[in-house]
């Protein structure tokens, strides 16, 4: 074992850390600036999994203020201001710089400079032509720091990742649960953006169909067993029921990601398969593309770009590369032609031999939101938040049974009323892609009485006692608004 192989992504991973909360004094928090920014981190890792968009600056203060409050530490505004600083930019934040390292490379047996940042901007969210603030996102390093100590399992396929979930959930250990489901959440993401870009690559230029290697064998297959594997997740369920109230809440939670990913899961398939039916038909209709002359050579593109000016660790490399080309036996070469009959696209629908249109990932359609349906059942809680400034869940079995029918229709209605649960959201006025924060604007239009609510903030705590609605039963908890006249 050569113990060098590596070191330079080892390096990587230890100067993150150790970069973390340094690079700017603090008057009464710098002995507790690790803790402070790494929970800050995972408060923006947790928010971006739950595509919550209050991301912004002013969001990571407010946050590192509940964070300073929840240590037990004292609230000085100016280091809280310093820390927020201080993990979107190194030193000075008008410079804007990014963190440094000087790290050796076990490659050309060199020191060089490692440039990274822990957050970067969520392009998604920040809508800079309309006057918006930036919305921050982890970058990818700071992700793999959070999950180092599970780095054998990021490595794992995202059936592993699913039976790892199905484990700690078989075990009731939802506590680890929550950290595997976020991981998985993470992981089919990655997988659907990886997709996305690998169809504008064939479309931007078919021949990235050769440099992939991905495997195209049993796709049907492997995302029905994948399904399965979900639906033995949910058949734990049930003990959700039977828990302790503070277990159920992290249980509850757990199952809301778990459903969220397996609906992304369900685009997955779809992007994958339209993208594999792409490629037949490239392949299949428009041979031409790839018999283009190649413009490589072993002169310019290998010898004097690669061996000459970097070298070779050793000759027997040089070996395996010059070898073929003096080999008395020459490998046999497939006609084109019998590669294009090989291309058949099968299929269970009878449209099989209809034409294929090529156009861009449009995105996932799924069931259309009835907003007007979201507002008459969430009225009852904004008016109860507006004239007590709480609601208790017991308090929804004094609806009248049409109001009770009405939140019956619809799964989102009470998927929505957990979102209030399970995560504080401020209550603000304009154009946002939270649903609960789409709803309050609804109730705003149609009534200007709710705009009073404007800037509060809305948490819950567990109280009182649970209620069942024919087959559903939600926990006993109190939505209450946060704020400084509020106890």
């Amino acid at each position: 074992m050569n113990i060098f192989d590596g070191l330079n992504d080892r390096l990587k991973k230890i100067s993150v850390i150790k970069l973390l909360g340094e690079g700017f004094q603090l008057d009464e928090l710098h002995d507790n600036r690790v803790e402070i920014t790494l929970l800050l981190l995972l408060k923006v890792m947790k928010l971006e999994i739950l595509e919550n968009e209050n991301r912004t600056k002013a969001d990571l203060i407010n946050y590192t203020k509940e964070i300073v409050n929840k240590l037990d530490l004292k609230n000085n505004s100016k280091d809280i201001i310093r820390l927020v600083d201080g993990v979107i930019n190194y030193k000075d934040p008008k410079m804007g710089n990014s963190f440094k390292a000087t790290i050796f490379n076990e490659e050309n047996n060199e020191y060089e400079d490692f440039s990274f940042r822990y957050l970067v901007s969520d392009k998604n969210y920040s809508q800079w032509e309309k006057g918006g603030q930036t919305v921050y996102k982890l970058h990818n390093i700071s992700k793999e720091m959070i999950f180092l100590t599970r780095d054998i399992i990021e490595e794992f396929e995202f059936d592993v990742e699913q039976f790892y979930t199905l484990q700690l959930i078989k075990s009731g250990n939802f506590n680890k649960a929550k950290s595997s489901v976020n991981n998985l959440l993470l992981k089919v993401r990655k997988l659907i953006t990886k997709e996305i870009d690998y169809r504008e690559d064939i479309l931007n230029n078919p021949k990235n169909i050769f440099m992939s290697n991905k495997s195209k064998i049993n796709i049907e297959k492997q995302f029905e067993e994948e399904q399965k594997v979900f639906d033995k997740i949910f058949k734990w369920k049930n003990r959700v029921t039977k828990m302790e109230p503070k277990a159920r809440k992290e249980a509850i939670e757990v199952f809301i990601n778990l459903e969220k990913a397996r609906r992304m899961h369900d685009k997955l398939a779809a992007v994958t398969v339209k993208n594999f039916e792409l490629e037949v038909r490239i392949r299949k209709e428009y041979p031409i593309f790839f018999c283009k002359t190649t413009t490589v050579s072993f002169k310019n593109n290998i010898w004097k770009e690669q061996i000459d000016s970097t070298g070779l660790k050793s000759f027997g490399n040089l070996e395996k590369i010059i070898a073929p080309l003096f080999s008395p036996e020459f490998e046999f070469v497939y006609p084109l032609e019998w590669a294009w009959q090989k291309q058949v696209l099968n299929s269970k629908d009878s449209q099989n031999n209809q034409k294929i249109k090529v156009e861009y990932e449009k995105g996932w359609e799924k069931e259309k939101i009835d907003y007007t349906l979201l507002v008459e059942c969430f009225k009852f809680v904004f008016d109860k938040l507006l004239d007590n400034r709480e609601i208790s869940i017991s308090e929804f079995d004094n609806l009248d049974g049409i109001s009770k029918e009405n939140w019956l229709k619809k799964k989102i209605n009470f998927e929505l009323l957990m979102m209030f649960i399970m995560t504080d959201i401020k209550l603000k006025i304009g154009n946002f892609s939270d649903n609960r924060l789409k709803v309050y604007n609804l109730l705003c239009e149609e009534n200007d009485k709710y705009k009073k609510l404007n800037g509060e903030i809305i948490t819950s705590k567990l109280y009182g006692s649970s209620i069942k609605w024919k087959d559903i039963e939600i926990s006993g908890y109190k939505l209450f608004l946060k704020g400084d006249n509020y106890e």
